[in-house]
């Protein structure tokens, strides 16, 4: 991984074919006091920043390959760098929505599709009623802290729900909304 130095000074096309070159082995094997030290935050910000952009400059192949790197990076985000589950989908989810309104959805990019990130949501997603109960509960517990979590991901969820296509998932987003 570079180092924040490294970072500070790196263009997005810089950046992108630096984390290209990150071997997965070498990173899984390396000592994870090391890895916590990298500057993931760095990194994922300059990386999102710079990928929204130039989104707009890239050609086909390059985007494909910078969405399949966003891809890689984000599953490292919670093993190697030490960041939550809902931080790391978090900004995935950012990512998405903000390239997907700027150059429009892509079925064949699965970081462009807002199906994809409709699913993802449902997936982890407990029954609207239950998420309800939990929110309306005396003392909220790690299940409505869940929940809580799930309504950042809405958040980013409506700005592209214009884009999703009449479904029993839409239906369900729907009622995701009225919390």
């Amino acid at each position: 991984m570079p180092t924040f130095s490294e970072v500070r000074w790196m263009n997005f096309e810089e950046l992108t074919d630096r984390l290209a070159a990150v071997d997965p082995t070498r990173l899984a094997k390396a000592n994870p006091i090391d890895l916590l030290e990298a500057p993931w935050a760095l990194i994922d910000e300059d990386f999102r920043g710079g990928f929204i952009k130039h989104c707009r400059e890239l050609t086909d192949d390059r985007l494909r390959h910078c969405a399949g790197i966003a891809e890689t990076f984000f599953s490292w985000l919670m093993p190697y760098g030490g960041y939550s589950r809902r931080s790391a989908t978090a900004n995935r989810f950012h990512l998405s929505t903000t390239l997907i309104l700027a150059i429009g959805p892509r079925t064949d990019i699965a970081l462009l599709d807002p199906i994809r990130l409709l699913h993802e949501f449902l997936h982890d997603s407990p029954p609207v009623e239950t998420a309800r109960e939990l929110l309306a509960g005396p003392s909220p517990g790690p299940e409505a802290r869940a929940v809580v979590g799930r309504l950042s991901l809405l958040r980013q969820l409506r700005r592209i729900d214009h884009l999703l296509p009449p479904s029993a998932e839409k239906e369900r987003y729907e009622q995701w909304k009225t919390l």
